[in-house]
């Protein structure tokens, strides 16, 4: 495909006593959606230290990664891989706050993100981590 590149992304579903970290996106694809945060894994870099730097970079977090939660692909101008981690904040009282390419960054409850507008994908990533809690 002519013009069109390809890559690795990361994305953190940072949870805290069943709420979740969603950031709205300030620019480039899905500008102004909700999502987790998370970007683009920069070369020579390991997925794991690329969604902690993403996850700081958007909200101001430390987080400590737990698993991976699936592998996303996305098909487009810009076609790539999504790899979203479940993490947990450290310390685990720590507030959000947007930075970097993020427009805005807060905690909400699962029901909560039924109320905003999400990117493609990220309600079934969250059925994923929170079965029955988002329909």
């Amino acid at each position: 495909m002519s013009g069109a590149s390809s890559g690795l992304a990361v994305s953190a579903l940072v949870v805290r006593s069943g709420a979740i970290v969603l950031v709205q996106r300030g620019c480039g694809v899905g500008a102004g959606l909700w999502a987790p945060p998370g970007g683009k894994v920069e070369r020579g870099e390991g997925i794991v230290s690329a969604c902690i730097r993403e996850v700081s970079e958007e909200t101001g977090l430390e987080i400590r990664v737990r698993r991976i939660l699936a592998a996303v692909e996305v098909f487009g101008p810009e076609s790539y891989c999504i790899i979203p981690f479940l993490a947990v904040p450290v310390p685990s009282y720590s507030t959000v706050m947007a930075g970097s390419d993020a427009r805005a960054a807060c905690w909400c409850g699962t029901e909560e993100a039924k109320r905003f507008p999400l990117a493609p994908g990220v309600r079934s990533l969250i059925n994923a981590a929170f079965p029955a809690r988002l329909g």
